[in-house]
């Protein structure tokens, strides 16, 4: 009996695998399709992080788009703005004189009470001419969705319509800009990172 240990033993895996085969036969039969499609269609199938790999898609030549000068680009541009409706066209060029400018400071009594790392986000509203912010009502900033109140408005002039919360995480933040000649709000974004 013991001569015959070793070749139960190694027998146990191929016939434990015949029969998970033989139980899950559709469920193979659709695997194994799959992947004859799959290297028929051109793709590759790899198995395993060092195992073998199946087909190859085909390799396309790369076609190198001929490079415009600068001053072409510049036309082109020019031609496409001037194709956009008219407050469009205004929102662009406002948005040339104005930016968003934000700072993080870690805040470590409240990382402490949290649990996590937090930070003061300050953001406010710069202008290429000081005097331009005088034409700005308010700002309106539009937070992460997650934020309690992630809308909140800003009318005060004196510190560049600033905005100071506490955040723990990157987002996207957008502004809307309102003028008091009442135009269309000029919106801006920044992506706040720290």
């Amino acid at each position: 009996m013991d001569k015959w240990v070793p070749l139960l033993q190694s027998l146990i895996w191929p016939v434990f695998f015949a029969i998970l085969v033989l139980a899950f036969r559709n469920w193979f039969r659709e695997l194994l399709d799959e992947i004859k499609r799959r290297i028929e269609s051109g793709s590759r199938v790899s198995v395993g992080p060092g195992g073998f790999t199946l087909g190859e898609a085909p390799k396309l030549e790369e076609q190198e788009e001929p490079r415009k000068p600068p001053e072409q680009v510049i036309l082109d541009f020019a031609e496409e703005t001037k194709k956009m409706p008219l407050e469009e066209k205004a929102a662009f060029e406002l948005s040339k004189y104005f930016q968003l400018v934000h700072s993080a400071t870690y805040n470590p009594e409240y990382s402490r009470r949290m649990g996590r790392p937090y930070y003061t986000i300050n953001v406010k509203l710069e202008a290429k001419d000081p005097a331009l912010l005088d034409r700005v009502s308010k700002v309106v900033y539009h937070l992460h969705p997650t934020f309690p109140n992630p809308h909140r408005e800003i009318i005060s002039r004196e510190n560049n319509f600033q905005l100071s919360t506490i955040a723990w995480g990157q987002f996207n933040l957008s502004a809307d800009v309102y003028f008091e000649s009442g135009e269309e709000p000029l919106k801006l974004f920044r992506y706040l990172n720290f």
